[in-house]
């Protein structure tokens, strides 16, 4: 039985139960997700090559992450076994993870290597920071104090402290997946306020200009800005959506 009292498996546990609140899915099918990875982790010796693999598990698996919001075919594939009970695949998946299963990094046409260098830093200073967290909570016996998810969490302040040191600036872990936008829209004198799911918003401006509030057109200089600060978001989108048809 997964010995919760354990600081390493306690922490180890209480990860677990936080990623999968980040995924769309029944109590039922969490329950049985959780009970059946902390077997797994019950089951194997505790070695740095295990550790990685699940240390890299709980970050594309976390969707409030840059790497596991934009690692979607990894997520849908997870979900689907969790759905299934699918042991073998979720064996897999949590204990032969590497980062190669960032498909729509590592399977991308569109994304030049300038990208994979500014994704992968981004997936190593999320990967460091985690790993930080759950050792300090694990070294403190905290189980209690929030490990991975919300700005009280362990993994924001090591985040924090760790893009510090590297640029002098305070830098936010958590993806802003509510973009607010004001826009023109025929017909009002004033611009008009829209609140966008980050996936919705990149999954239109993938296909066409499109407003998904609206079903119109963005402004060209509101459909230019978009397609420039989420270029790469795009790439990563675009091959998610290839996927899928």
């Amino acid at each position: 039985m997964f010995n919760v009292r354990a600081p390493n498996s306690a922490v180890k546990f209480n990860c677990i139960k936080e990623i999968f609140n980040t995924h769309d899915l029944t109590n039922d099918d969490k329950k049985y997700g959780i009970t059946y990875i902390c077997s797994l982790i019950d089951n194997i010796s505790e070695t740095s090559e295990f550790d990685n693999s699940f240390y890299r598990f709980l970050l594309y698996s976390n969707k409030l992450t840059y790497t596991g919001f934009f690692a979607r075919c990894y997520n849908d594939f997870f979900d689907d076994a969790i759905k299934q009970k699918n042991e073998k695949i979720i064996k897999n998946m949590v204990l032969d993870i590497n980062e190669s299963v960032f498909f729509e990094l590592f399977n991308n046409k569109l994304i030049t290597d300038t990208d994979k260098i500014e994704i992968l830093s981004i997936v190593n200073s999320e990967l460091l920071a985690l790993k930080s967290a759950i050792e300090l909570a694990i070294n403190k016996s905290d189980v209690i104090t929030p490990i991975l998810i919300g700005e009280k969490s362990l993994y924001y302040a090591e985040y924090v402290k760790l893009k510090f040191i590297e640029t002098g600036i305070h830098i936010s872990p958590l993806i802003q997946t509510q973009i607010y936008l004001t826009d023109k829209v025929a017909g009002c004198r004033t611009k008009n306020i829209f609140i966008f799911d980050l996936f919705t918003l990149l999954s239109e401006i993938n296909v066409k200009n499109i407003n998904p509030k609206t079903q119109g057109p963005f402004s060209t200089e509101l459909y230019d800005a978009i397609k420039s600060k989420y270029e790469i978001e795009l790439k990563l989108i675009a091959r998610y959506l290839k996927s899928k048809q």
